[in-house]
């Protein structure tokens, strides 16, 4: 069938649109298996001294930035659209003392909220008395009365 899907000008090009959609479609599964690896390594870590993130550009290749808290200016949290209101998703700034080039986005992350409010505290304690945030406890990813 898609092999005599038309003529023309006597050409029949049924043969080429095999082709095309097979191409199609390990370009399109190779795109999906690269987004994949890249999601699945790249991480964003919080401590009670600093933020680092891995971010990976390919499966093979990736960067590492890290921000001290006393660098860390302010932060804030954010819903970009509806898709991400949807999935209830959001996006975490850290601002730096550095100005934009320091900056800490981390974009369509759960509970970026919550994360942002442990994220003041945790600054707070911090300028206030550094000794404090050994036992500052750390933020649980999960809903509020369910994070034991």
């Amino acid at each position: 069938m898609i092999a005599n899907m038309g003529k023309t000008l006597g050409f029949t090009y049924g043969g080429m649109v095999v082709i095309i959609l097979l191409i199609g479609a390990v370009v399109m599964f190779g795109g999906l298996w690269w987004i994949a690896q890249v999601y699945k390594k790249t991480v964003f870590i919080i401590t009670s001294r600093r933020l680092t993130k891995f971010i990976h550009t390919t499966p093979w290749t990736r960067y590492q930035m890290s921000l001290g808290l006393d660098k860390v200016v302010d932060s804030g949290a954010y819903s970009k659209g509806y898709i991400q209101a949807i999935f209830r998703l959001g996006t975490f700034v850290a601002r730096s003392s550095a100005g934009n080039i320091k900056n800490f986005k981390i974009e369509n992350i759960h509970y970026a909220e919550d994360l942002h409010n442990w994220m003041n505290k945790l600054m707070f304690t911090f300028n206030k008395d550094v000794a404090e945030l050994d036992t500052f406890r750390p933020f649980v990813a999960a809903p509020m009365g369910k994070r034991d």
